[in-house]
């Protein structure tokens, strides 16, 4: 067992850094110290932090997915949007336009009346670049209708 060691400065914070590995054959440690030594200008908590950093940038570029759904437990708005991908950017629009953060799905979520969903997806369009799925059918909205007027009816 061979341990090959590699040690820079980093070009960001100007830190002294040390990388080591192992290897099976000390042949392979040498060849890996003379060759990392131009590969390896970041040390770790930079280059972490610039995976993040990108890693955020393409997540920020990726459109919201407005995904549409028959509500199960509201009773006044029958429909509920729920937001994924993109939404950080402009996470303050959303909280504007009385959307409610689901640390427990990660989206955004808000419900509304059907009437409501055709203008909600082009307002959310005027924001950001939005992909809408699963948008609703009459059949299951009657049935979501007729459900609740029997229990309506059933109540008083």
């Amino acid at each position: 067992m061979a341990i090959g060691e590699v040690t820079g400065i980093c070009r960001v914070c100007g830190e002294k850094f040390t990388i080591r590995k192992k290897f099976y054959k000390r042949k392979e440690a040498d060849s890996f110290e003379r060759n990392a030594q131009e590969q390896y200008d970041l040390c770790p908590t930079c280059y972490r932090e610039q995976k993040t950093q990108k890693k955020h940038e393409e997540k920020d570029t990726e459109p919201i997915i407005a995904t549409v759904r028959i509500s199960k437990t509201e009773e006044i708005f029958p429909i509920t949007i729920y937001l994924s991908g993109g939404t950080y950017p402009v996470k303050e629009q959303l909280k504007e336009q009385g959307y409610k953060w689901n640390c427990d799905d990660y989206v955004w979520i808000k419900s509304i009346q059907r009437e409501n969903v055709k203008a909600e997806i082009l307002s959310l369009k005027a924001i950001k670049e939005t992909i809408a799925y699963n948008r609703m059918y009459q059949e299951a909205y009657e049935k979501w209708l007729n459900a609740h007027k029997k229990e309506n009816c059933d109540k008083k």
